[in-house]
């Protein structure tokens, strides 16, 4: 994602009559320390290229976060920094942020467990959540709709996506 690219791809689309809608996004990665992602969708400003062009400054953050934060003993301290960073950075870039395939298979293992999902709404670190997915899975797309059923009647109020996972 290059803010510049991505402003410039859309210039070309911008005289095109067609009732397709462009809307800018990316997925953001935070890399090794504990693999996971977030879609930031509708942003001015990509959340990547802060990561990429300035690390340390982001583990800095990140430090800053994490020193600041409680989390139950179940949770990764570490992750929910992380997540928390996401979620401030997404919003300061004007975009809103998608909690993606949470049950999706990385590894051997789902890409978001229960506990992380359940945590990442009630700190309300996404603003919707994909409830339907694009993986091959079966299993962990139905994962994921039983999980919005299960958050709808412990009260969580929060949109919902679709997606063929081609974001």
């Amino acid at each position: 994602w290059s803010s510049d690219v991505c402003s410039s791809d859309l210039e070309k689309f911008r005289d095109i009559p067609t009732e397709l809608k462009i809307i800018p996004g990316e997925e953001i990665h935070n890399g090794h320390d504990c693999y996971f992602h977030m879609v930031n969708l509708n942003c001015k400003e990509s959340v990547c290229e802060k990561i990429m062009e300035s690390r340390e400054m982001v583990e800095k953050a990140i430090d800053a976060i994490e020193a600041e934060m409680e989390v139950p003993a179940h949770l990764d301290k570490r992750e929910m920094a992380w997540r928390t960073w996401f979620q401030r950075e997404i919003h300061k870039s004007g975009g809103i942020s998608v909690l993606p395939h949470s049950y999706g298979i990385i590894g051997g293992t789902y890409n978001v467990q229960t506990k992380v999902v359940e945590a990442v709404l009630e700190r309300g670190l996404c603003d919707v959540y994909e409830a339907v997915s694009g993986t091959e899975n079966l299993a962990a797309r139905r994962l994921q709709a039983s999980f919005w059923q299960e958050a709808r009647a412990k009260g969580y109020d929060i949109p919902i996506v679709g997606s063929s996972d081609t974001h």
